[in-house]
């Protein structure tokens, strides 16, 4: 029998891909660079420091219910597939409709995943990291608790702390866009898992709205202290050369998810989901599995400039406050949109899937891979 999770955690991932979608509207929408507007631009400034964590709310989740998982080929082929379909679909799409050209390089980059432009980064770190959670979990499992603190402690220091201090000038950490990255936060979301934070001593005797309350609390302390250093690194900058080389790093590494604040940031908010007592809820369960799908298609580098387009998200100067009563909206439509195409999109694949004939082609790569010697989990 199935394992039904309880809904704090998919509302989490609910939430993460709204910060995502915004996240993307303020950086690939010029929202800050078209803005002539000081109340608009604080407003937004403010929350890109706050929805900056959704990333590393994914990676910690992953950890977190992977390292007691069995590792799943078919998870593997699931997403892959998913992503694909996304790729091929809507190049197909928009150049049916003449809305984008093509050539061989762009079919080549789309099937086989190789565009270079940063289009579904997150889902290449995600399957390498998938594939290598077995070996993670093995080592997990071999350490007690003060060597597995020394290992997590020694990776934030090595992959995270000295590229923020040094402005990535350490270790190449590709700005957090990496398996580094993804790999520390695996192992941090799988410490939790194992060792309770609530039931450390610190927190023992500590009501639960308290505790919840306290972590609410280092999540806005620490989306402060990252938007202050910001902030006044950017002043600081301007009156030196020498202050250019000591404070530079807070400027360019003040939004990269390997930031040891941002961090502690999505620690913090992940803890407090877990610590939410939301039974399964059938309408959050359902919608939590339909958001990779949001992903992929509003992240796609065909689709992307001409949605923003169509939307008149990125349409010259933003005088007016309103505007981020549009921006919102915009971010429920995409995300609204993204959940009902994703719905067609699994029920035709299931479709797919209960078909005789797919069921004797699953069988004939099993039986492949068994003469190979492959015991796999499906």
């Amino acid at each position: 029998m199935q394992k039904v999770r309880k809904s704090n955690f998919e509302l989490m991932r609910i939430i993460s891909m709204v910060m995502i979608i915004y996240y993307h509207i303020i950086i690939h929408g010029n929202i800050l660079i078209n803005s002539a507007n000081i109340y608009f631009t604080f407003v937004n400034e403010v929350v890109e420091f706050l929805i900056i964590v959704h990333v590393n709310l994914f990676m910690l989740l992953t950890g977190y219910f992977q390292v007691d998982s069995k590792f799943k080929l078919s998870k593997v082929f699931s997403l892959f597939a998913q992503t694909i379909f996304y790729a091929i679909g809507i190049m197909v799409l928009l150049s049916s409709l003449g809305l984008v050209s093509i050539n061989k390089i762009v079919v080549m980059r789309e099937v086989f995943l190789l565009e270079n432009t940063g289009q579904y980064w997150f889902i290449k770190v995600y399957l390498l990291l998938y594939c290598l959670s077995p070996f993670i979990n093995i080592l997990i499992n071999k350490l007690d608790r003060n060597t597995y603190k020394k290992l997590i402690f020694s990776s934030i220091f090595l992959i995270c702390a000295i590229p923020y201090f040094t402005g990535n000038k350490g270790f190449f950490v590709n700005n957090g866009f990496s398996l580094y990255n993804a790999i520390v936060m695996y192992l941090i979301g799988a410490y939790f898992k194992q060792y309770q934070l609530k039931d450390s001593y610190h927190f023992t005797n500590m009501s639960k709205r308290k505790y919840q309350t306290i972590l609410l609390f280092l999540y806005f302390f620490f989306a402060f202290i990252n938007y202050a250093l910001y902030k006044t690194s950017t002043q600081l900058v301007l009156n030196s050369p020498i202050f250019n080389e000591i404070f530079g790093n807070f400027i360019t590494c003040a939004f990269q998810y390997e930031n040891p604040i941002i961090i502690v940031q999505s620690i913090c908010l992940f803890l407090f989901f877990e610590s939410l007592d939301i039974k399964y809820n059938k309408i959050i369960n359902r919608i939590a599995k339909l958001i990779f799908g949001v992903y992929l298609i509003h992240e796609n580098f065909l689709l992307q400039p001409l949605l923003y387009k169509m939307l008149k998200i990125d349409n010259g100067l933003i005088y007016s406050f309103r505007f981020i009563i549009y921006v919102i909206f915009i971010v429920i439509v995409i995300f609204t949109t993204g959940i009902f195409v994703e719905l067609l999109r699994q029920k035709f694949f299931k479709f797919i899937y209960d078909r005789k004939i797919s069921h004797k082609f699953r069988d004939c790569v099993k039986t492949y891979l068994y003469d190979f010697g492959f015991r796999i989990n499906w």
